[in-house]
């Protein structure tokens, strides 16, 4: 619910599947109790890969039962950013446009050596002032996915901590609307 609020006054005509996290996380929820700061990261690796399948499961499932224009577009913040960018870099991805958002791959070592054909194109934004992703981070994760034949951008959000303000979301909404525009006329 809270992530939902994100998209509210986006003009685009789409179908958002915004899936509850399945781990209840200091009054809300998150899709692992591991922190990428700090934590077990090779348990949040695991749990993440998990995760992963599970929500290409349920995207799967949406486009045999859904009539869809144009290939999935996956948006997520902190952990769910890690989660796109590992649905992204699936050997098969089925995803058109993936939309991390202050987060990192993890999983570099499940990386094929180039991106596939199919790969999605991956807008990536990350706050120069996040305290627990730092910036330097994710600007490297962008860095390996280009250097093996993703197309991606990074966007440096100026400033920004590890939330989504006022300019920023309206950037990475900016973004997302042009992808459904993009996704929807293939």
């Amino acid at each position: 619910e809270d992530f939902a609020v994100l998209f509210d006054g986006l003009e685009a005509k789409a179908r958002f599947v915004i899936p509850r996290a399945p781990r209840p996380y200091y009054g809300g929820y998150g899709w692992t109790l591991e922190r990428a700061s700090g934590g077990d990261l090779e348990a949040l690796r695991r749990e993440l890969n998990v995760r992963a399948e599970q929500l290409e499961t349920l995207l799967a499932a949406q486009l045999k039962t859904k009539k869809t224009l144009g290939a999935p577009i996956a948006i997520g913040f902190s952990q769910g950013a890690m989660l796109t960018y590992l649905l992204a870099t699936r050997a098969e991805p089925i995803l058109g446009v993936a939309i991390p958002i202050a987060g990192l791959l993890l999983d570099e070592a499940r990386l094929e050596k180039r991106a596939p054909k199919e790969a999605p194109r991956i807008h990536a934004f990350h706050g120069d002032a996040d305290p627990l992703i730092p910036f330097a981070t994710g600007e490297r994760t962008a860095r390996k996915l280009a250097q093996r034949g993703y197309t991606i951008t990074f966007h440096r959000g100026a400033g920004v901590p590890h939330r989504i303000p006022g300019a920023y979301r309206d950037a990475i909404m900016r973004t997302l609307k042009r992808a459904i525009d993009e996704v929807g006329v293939q």
